[in-house]
């Protein structure tokens, strides 16, 4: 589960627009791009903290969408759990990655790529989070895409 917190007054952090709403929002963008499978899972830990994943295909190609989970720090040091924050910043950049597929600079599947779930021998992950479990490969010029599906990861 990823984790922001964000200082009082930091982007994002004055939103009135409801979590559920941008969560609904997000989901038709993908809709008009002609995803036809749209899921979410939404779970809930101990410490009453939620953790919301959309789930979605685009001709047989597998997308998946965490969101953070976010909080804005108080002056006291405390925490204050916001996840209508999480929803606008989510929104906001799928939304502008849509952009590119709109003026026809990217199709759907370059503009997702953030997003795009790889098959790897520990199972389904996210392009980014094995890039990044990776990056050291990538800095060496030691890392191959090949890994990820042929067991090397």
């Amino acid at each position: 589960m990823k984790e922001v917190v964000l200082p009082k007054g930091y982007h994002y952090t004055g939103t009135t627009v409801e979590f559920t709403r941008s969560i609904e929002q997000i989901k038709q963008m993908p809709m008009k791009h002609g995803c036809s499978k749209i899921g979410e899972m939404r779970t809930i830990n101990n410490d009453g903290v939620p953790h919301l994943v959309l789930v979605f295909e685009n001709i047989g190609t597998p997308f998946t969408i965490e969101f953070p989970t976010t909080y804005i720090s108080t002056k006291s040091g405390k925490k204050e759990l916001n996840m209508n924050i999480s929803g606008r910043i989510i929104h906001d950049r799928v939304k502008a990655l849509l952009v590119e597929v709109d003026i026809g600079y990217l199709d759907f599947a370059q503009a997702m790529m953030p997003y795009l779930l790889v098959d790897t021998p520990r199972g389904r992950i996210a392009l980014e989070d094995a890039v990044k479990e990776n990056e050291d490969k990538f800095k060496h010029g030691t890392f191959a895409m090949n890994l990820l599906t042929d067991g090397g990861l």
